[in-house]
């Protein structure tokens, strides 16, 4: 669905991004690991489309995407959740999901609603459709992150560290809820620092240092590479 083709990145001097190819197929769900700074929400940007590649070429269903706009994308099918949740406090929770099945998937509203309610379902927010989103504790808030990305009906979603800051308990409710999203077809990219919460969830697992590739394929056998272990877990290969 997705062809990442040697991508490449920079900023000025600096490769941020170096010669990464990766696929995405439907229905896939692929984790991406690696430490700070080695590229790995830049990889993100260049899928949604807030950045553009120096070099290589992004392709959806095999047309090239690499000068798309980020809107342009979410329209064909890409969204993206963010570590930092932003609702819009103002609004409940229905209003916000609303926002995003109408603004970001270019509906009509009152053709969405029913998409909005199986959303929230979906996402374990239905019993706080009305309450306003400022009210939500953190797990529910990063939970609103995924159900307004996923209000756009997406075939590809883009998780960015939504883990990130949840207690054990939490991590693992959210991990019950973005089970649920893959088992509904909807394809997944997740970057996270919370290993087993990836392994959990993910059928591959692609680690990113200093911007390069360093392994791709099946989650168990990546993370026991020595290479990876002393990378990523600082363990002498």
């Amino acid at each position: 669905m997705l062809e990442l083709r040697d991508i490449s990145f920079r900023y000025g001097a600096l490769t941020v991004t170096d010669s990464v190819s990766l696929t995405v197929e439907k229905g896939d769900a692929l984790g991406v690991i690696g430490p700070n700074g080695a590229g790995k929400s830049t990889l993100l940007d260049l899928m949604m489309g807030t950045k553009v590649p120096a070099e290589g070429s992004i392709l959806l269903d095999g047309e090239d995407i690499s000068r798309l706009a980020a809107q342009k994308r979410a329209e064909l099918g890409i969204a993206r959740a963010f570590q930092v949740p932003r609702p819009f406090h103002g609004m409940t929770v229905f209003e916000n999901v609303l926002v995003g099945a109408t603004l970001g998937g270019r509906r009509p509203e009152r053709g969405t609603y029913d998409h909005c309610f199986a959303v929230l379902e979906q996402t374990g927010l239905i019993d706080h459709a009305q309450d306003q989103a400022s009210s939500l504790r953190l797990l529910d808030r990063k939970r609103l992150e995924m159900a307004r990305a996923l209000a756009t009906r997406p075939r590809l979603l883009l998780l960015d560290e939504v883990a990130g800051g949840l207690t054990e308990m939490e991590c693992q409710s959210l991990i019950g809820t973005i089970r649920q999203v893959a088992a509904s077809g909807v394809a997944i990219v997740w970057i996270e620092h919370i290993v087993h919460a990836l392994l959990a969830v993910v059928n591959r697992l692609c680690v990113i240092d200093q911007g390069a590739q360093i392994a791709n394929g099946a989650p168990r056998e990546v993370i026991e590479l020595p290479k990876v272990k002393e990378i990523y877990l600082g363990t002498p290969e």
